[in-house]
């Protein structure tokens, strides 16, 4: 639910809302790949692909088949000009 209530504060532009929201399902559960990916899109939208990239990371080891973390990565990738990493 926590994570529900963080894509919609995302969408509607509520970045700090939507942070404290995936950031409260990260405190019930460190594992929450799609807490993950929320705050690793704001971090990513404001810039910092270096700080989106681990959450990634970290979110691809629970949720494998995630199109939208594996495309999140790449364009990290693709962002810190890495275009080889991109490729495999």
């Amino acid at each position: 639910m926590l994570c529900r209530a963080g894509f919609l504060h995302l969408r509607l532009g509520e970045n700090q809302q939507s942070f404290e929201r995936f950031s409260d399902a990260l405190a019930l559960n460190p594992a929450c790949s799609k807490a993950l990916l929320g705050i690793g899109c704001i971090t990513q939208s404001h810039g910092d692909v270096d700080v989106a990239l681990p959450k990634y990371k970290t979110a691809i080891q629970f949720s494998p088949n995630s199109v939208a973390l594996w495309n999140n990565i790449g364009t990290c990738f693709h962002l810190k000009q890495k275009h080889i990493a991109v490729s495999s």
